[in-house]
């Protein structure tokens, strides 16, 4: 089992920590909690980043859950080296981009992620990777690419 943490996206006032749990040789399921802490400028309408905070504008709060799995390559090693794999994006934001824009509106979507995760002594994780991912809010569907970027520990 991993528990990291994305540090790049504290830069735009979002914090989150994820778990990942191997269920069978190759096979793991991975889950994620982010929330919006503070406000930052993540672009208007259209952009790629507020996008893929849920359609967040500067005073948007939000809160997410991402669930999904990893094909691991590696048969030798536990939640080390590359990995693919799908996860399903939901939550739900303030002050959104796309819709109303008053109240609480949800969000959903979908990501393809493909990345490497190396184990370091004393079970220091580090992960690096990217991906692809749409995510539907109202009348709004956008595209946009990911990084990932993440630090943790495995035990």
């Amino acid at each position: 089992m991993t528990v990291s943490v994305s540090p790049i996206p504290l830069a735009w006032g979002r914090i989150g920590l994820e778990a990942e749990l191997e269920v069978a040789r190759h096979h793991a399921l991975v889950a994620a909690l982010n929330a919006l802490v503070f406000q930052a400028d993540r672009g208007g309408a259209g952009a790629m980043l507020s996008a893929g905070f849920g359609f967040a504008s500067v005073a948007s709060s939000s809160v997410g859950l991402e669930v999904g799995y990893h094909y691991w390559f590696d048969a030798h090693r536990a939640l080390a080296g590359p990995y693919i794999g799908p996860s399903l994006l939901l939550g739900t934001t303030t002050q959104a981009t796309a819709g109303d824009g008053n109240g609480w509106q949800g969000y959903w979507g979908g990501a393809l992620d493909v990345g490497w995760q190396e184990v370091l002594p004393a079970g220091l994780t580090v992960a690096l990777g990217g991906g692809l991912a749409v995510t539907h809010m109202a009348d709004a569907t956008e595209p946009y690419p990911r990084l990932v970027a993440r630090i943790g520990w495995a035990f």
